[in-house]
């Protein structure tokens, strides 16, 4: 099990076979700080993903 330096962990192999459904309320029970995002197979996503919001500034 990985952790960050924080302590906190940050991957679920026990999950492999899980429902998504099983899946998110393990990861919001052991990291309850995180937002957890469902994303369909073949998604193109990146990393920078962030759910603060933001002022417009235009």
């Amino acid at each position: 099990m990985s952790k960050s330096c924080d302590g906190a962990k940050t991957e679920w192999p026990e999950l492999v076979g899980c429902t998504i459904k099983e899946a998110k309320e393990k990861i919001k029970a052991d990291r309850p700080d995180l937002k957890v995002v469902i994303v369909p197979v073949g998604s193109i996503v990146t990393q920078e993903i962030d759910f603060e919001p933001r002022p417009c500034l235009g």
